[in-house]
């Protein structure tokens, strides 16, 4: 009897142990479905290859921050995977048809493939390295998860001639407001630059007070630049290139604002006199920007792209909510 006892004892712990083992390896649930940590690897390790393959190694100062940025990702496509499996079944949806897959190869080649890779020589490619299942598994995800939206959704999308004429009616119409404040931001900048090469006048309070440097360092300071820095500024190095010491610059104006330098010294030079780096302070007064106005085909395809990311996040949310509600009953 002891005996029996104590083998039922055994059996009992072997289980319980098992059981919260498989429960520590599920990293996601989603009703019935569970994401394991051997899979999430599997699909991590897929997106880590295609990811280096097409845009090169990952910065290691970046490394920790994309490894987690890869693995919410892989979490997130899992539940809308599942989400988007039962809204599929509930709408009565067979697999994916040619024309969906293969709009979706053209995707996937130009997202992932290498400089004139085909689709086929993609998928020899991964499988190669090994992760050929993986790429199958996500690939057919994606086909269903454009099927749905494809059938569902996709009409709810379309933005007509009338409507895309207003809209873009609307987007003259803020950037002529933009235009006349950004007359006034050159006026400004005038202002600015009287009151700056006035005798005495203290150049580092007026950057406190007018800069609006988003990297505003105290007194407007901006340490050790070169021509590098100076870039998107047309022809501003130039200019301060045959400054002096104490020298303050003419407002330059250009699409992102209205700058004023003064050259504060640590100045280097090369032999033939030319600068090569100096210590400046610098007065921004930044512009409003302006909208591209796209024409009324790039405005359909900008209004679907948006529409899609809406509607399908809507559909995935409420669908997972619903999921959740009838496990936890």
């Amino acid at each position: 009897m002891n005996l029996t006892i104590k083998l039922l004892s055994l059996i009992s712990v072997a289980v319980i142990t098992g059981c919260s083992e498989v429960e520590r390896d599920i990293v996601a649930r989603v009703a019935n479905k569970t994401l394991s940590k051997e899979t999430l690897g599997h699909q991590v390790d897929l997106f880590r290859y295609l990811y280096q393959n097409k845009l090169g190694a990952v910065n290691p100062s970046y490394a920790d921050i994309f490894e987690s940025n890869l693995t919410n990702s892989m979490i997130a496509a899992f539940k809308s995977n599942a989400a988007i499996e039962v809204l599929s079944r509930e709408a009565g949806l067979t697999p994916p048809d040619e024309n969906t897959r293969k709009a979706l190869e053209l995707r996937y080649t130009k997202s992932f493939g290498r400089k004139g890779e085909s689709f086929g020589a993609l998928i020899n490619r991964v499988a190669a390295a090994g992760y050929g299942k993986d790429f199958d598994l996500r690939f057919e995800a994606d086909a269903r998860a454009e099927f749905y939206f494809d059938q569902k959704l996709r009409d709810r999308c379309v933005l007509s001639d009338a409507q895309a004429t207003a809209k873009l009616k609307q987007i003259e119409k803020f950037n002529e407001a933009m235009n006349a404040t950004n007359e006034n931001v050159v006026a400004r900048a005038k202002y600015v630059h009287e009151l700056a090469t006035k005798p005495g006048a203290n150049f580092a309070e007026l950057a406190d007070k007018y800069s609006e440097d988003p990297e505003k360092e105290p007194g407007g300071k901006v340490t050790d630049q070169s021509a590098t820095d100076f870039e998107e500024i047309d022809g501003a190095w130039d200019v301060v290139s045959s400054m002096r010491e104490g020298e303050i610059s003419p407002v330059f104006n250009v699409d992102l604002g209205c700058f004023i330098f003064k050259l504060d010294g640590n100045i280097e030079r090369d032999d033939n006199g030319k600068l090569l780096s100096a210590d400046f302070s610098r007065i921004w007064i930044r512009k409003a920007l302006f909208m591209e106005v796209p024409t009324i085909g790039q405005l359909k395809k900008l209004y679907q792209k948006e529409m899609k990311k809406e509607l399908m996040t809507e559909a995935i949310s409420n669908a997972l909510e619903r999921l959740e509600h009838a496990h936890s009953s």
